[in-house]
């Protein structure tokens, strides 16, 4: 008997752990900066919904020619809790900066409990003509291993 001489498709086992070995290495490499990255990203789009809830309470402001505020808000319903845990922006027509039922009304809610970053900033409240009432407020939005946002809302309501 005759055995032919075909040739074989496919990896030798040596081949195999190489590759596996090299592939172990790449990941261990791209790990760290993709917990960089992930952490970043959490900070960016948690300071550009703040950023958004801010403007969209200054346009409400002009819109409905009475005061509006932005406060933090862990009941969604009432400004209590941490910036953390999340924001609303509430027609605030007594000018006190908190929800006073049933004069103030809750017109948009943010839940943020769900992300890690911390938020560092107090309530803002603008008047009919968008302009900001109180002192001007810097919120900076971080995460432990991330790099920081900082949000300025300046005395005549422009926010940077």
């Amino acid at each position: 008997m005759r055995i032919s001489q075909q040739s074989k498709k496919g990896f030798t086992l040596i081949e195999l752990l190489v590759a596996m070995v090299i592939l172990g290495i790449l990941v261990a490499a791209g790990v760290p900066g993709l917990r960089t990255l992930m952490s970043n990203m959490a900070v960016r789009s948690t300071s550009d919904q703040l950023l958004n809830a801010l403007a969209y309470a200054r346009g409400e402001a002009v819109a409905r020619v009475t005061n509006i505020s932005v406060c933090a808000s862990g009941n969604q319903t009432s400004c209590s809790g941490t910036w953390s845990d999340g924001w609303i922006v509430f027609v605030d027509n007594n000018g006190d900066g908190s929800v006073t039922a049933p004069a103030d009304v809750v017109i948009k809610v943010e839940d943020n409990s769900a992300n890690d970053t911390d938020i560092a900033g107090g309530t803002v409240t603008f008047d009919r003509l968008g302009e900001n009432t109180g002192v001007a407020r810097t919120f900076t939005v971080s995460l432990t291993g991330a790099s920081s946002r900082t949000i300025t809302v300046t005395n005549v309501g422009s926010i940077q």
